[in-house]
């Protein structure tokens, strides 16, 4: 047997399958959704068969299966609180569904694939359709809801149940569409610890039931009786009986846990190690050690063990002032050179720039600066390449002291003319000229001499003897010719 404990609101699918051992499950009402095959072939399935219900096989006041296949009508009993997956399925005869009020829930595919059902009514206090509660009933056509359409708008329908927005509802009815009066209660069950009470009540218009249900009554417990006692490691045990129904209660205290007396060290911790310390359960005497954390190191002030210098740099340490050991290390910077005054290490020269020089009193490091250059020393200056008449010459003058050479240029001499010479005389036709030649190259320069003007005193004479031998001439030659002829 097994009880599932109040509160539950779901089953899930195949939770007890084949638990063929299984032959009693208290299941309480707060249960609305059981997945399919949740009891299917277990014990307490079987033994629902045995007790079914005008063909039905319910756990508790859930109907789980239908047992008979053949009815045309059904009405599932009064108390009927769920409708699990699958409990109304391939009723290929039923054509009308009537369940009562006091059903909250139809599981998933609760009524699902009877091919002939025709109407269900539902109960106001429906407040769950699951998911595909109602596929496959083809020709399903007409829902008698016994709420109004308000309380419909309140009912939660899960999804893939179009099948109900095709149908026709009918509000505030059942199948025989009038208003209900009722019999007298009939007792069903009388509630107990662990299982609510049922009253019966009947339509007396149509028949239709009713069930009122009776809420289950506390257990009355009587002392509890001790089994053992709890100790520092081990839970104890205890239990206490219904005097109405013989529910057992069992509990088990958690142990107590060990009750330890102080610390006791038995190993000092130092900088590096850890100690231990020891403590006793003064129950029962239960030993609990616990490392102590080293206390780590005390360091010291700083302290120099190398100085530092120009060329190298220089350590400082801390040491535990506990154990001395060095805890720490850094590096001293290199301090700054002690430069001594400037020293003329090279002398400036025409041809170079002197050097002073800062040396440093610890090291080799020095400090330069460069002193200019000094000015030439030349000598006189000395053509090297005489000028001519018109070409310049070149001078030069040289450094006493490095030997450096500096050349200019010297201005042409110009030429050196002697005085004219005839060299063209003049005549009565023509001008004459006059040369005069340069001392010191082949420049000539000349000078015209006008030519000579006509003076008749002078000619006069001249032309008449002139005149006189032309004529001596003519008649020389003209008496030779008549010789000859």
């Amino acid at each position: 047997a097994y009880s599932v404990p109040d509160g539950v609101v779901e089953i899930a699918p195949h939770a007890f399958y084949q638990a063929f051992d299984l032959d009693y499950v208290a299941l309480p009402d707060s249960v609305l959704r059981i997945g399919e095959s949740a009891f299917f072939r277990s014990g307490a399935w079987y033994s629902g068969q045995n007790a079914s219900h005008d063909g039905a096989i319910y756990i508790g006041n859930h109907l789980v299966d239908m047992k008979d296949k053949t009815l045309s009508t059904y009405t599932a009993r009064p108390g009927t609180v769920s409708i699990a997956s699958y409990a109304i399925q391939n009723c290929n005869s039923l054509r009308e569904l009537i369940l009562p009020e006091g059903v909250k829930s139809l599981s998933r595919l609760a009524i699902t694939y009877n091919s002939q059902l025709r109407s269900v009514t539902l109960p106001k206090t429906l407040t769950y359709i699951g998911i595909n509660a109602f596929s496959g009933n083809t020709f399903l056509n007409t829902i008698y809801y016994r709420g109004t359409l308000a309380d419909r708008t309140a009912l939660y329908i899960d999804n893939l149940n179009t099948v109900l927005l095709k149908t026709k509802w009918h509000y505030e009815s059942c199948s025989n569409r009038v208003e209900h009066t009722w019999s007298e209660p009939t007792l069903i069950r009388k509630e107990t610890c662990l299982q609510s009470g049922e009253l019966h009540y009947v339509s007396t218009v149509c028949e239709f039931p009713r069930i009122e249900i009776v809420q289950a009554t506390d257990h009355q417990f009587g002392a509890w009786v001790s089994v053992r006692e709890p100790d520092c490691v081990s839970d104890g045990e205890k239990y206490r009986i219904c005097r109405n129904c013989d529910y057992t209660e069992t509990l088990y205290p958690a142990a107590l846990g060990h009750t330890y007396q102080d610390w006791t060290i038995s190993k000092l911790p130092t900088c590096e190690l850890s100690g231990l310390q020891n403590r006793v359960c003064s129950v029962c005497e239960h030993e609990d050690s616990q490392s102590i954390p080293a206390t780590g190191h005390t360091p010291g002030d700083w302290i120099v063990t190398t100085s530092a210098s120009c060329h190298a740099t220089g350590t400082e340490q801390q040491f535990c002032t506990v154990c001395e050991a060095s805890t720490q290390s850094r590096a001293i910077p290199l301090v700054d050179h002690t430069l001594e005054d400037w020293v003329l290490t090279q002398e400036p020269l025409c041809s170079r720039v002197g050097i002073e020089t800062k040396f440093c009193q610890f090291c080799d490091f020095k400090e330069e600066r460069h002193l200019p250059m000094i000015a030439h020393t030349y000598e006189e200056w000395v053509i090297t390449v005489p000028p001519s008449c018109l070409g310049v010459g070149v001078i030069a003058h040289t450094c006493t002291n490095c030997s450096h050479t500096e050349t200019a240029t010297a201005d042409p001499t110009g030429h050196a003319f002697g005085d004219y010479i005839l060299a063209v005389k003049a005549t009565l036709r023509a001008d004459g000229r006059e040369d005069a030649a340069c001392a010191s190259c082949d420049a000539v320069i000349s000078r015209p001499i006008p030519k000579k003007d006509i003076n008749l005193s002078t000619i006069l004479p001249i032309g008449v003897c002139t005149l006189m031998l032309i004529a001596s001439v003519v008649f020389f030659v003209t008496a030779v010719k008549k010789q000859r002829k």
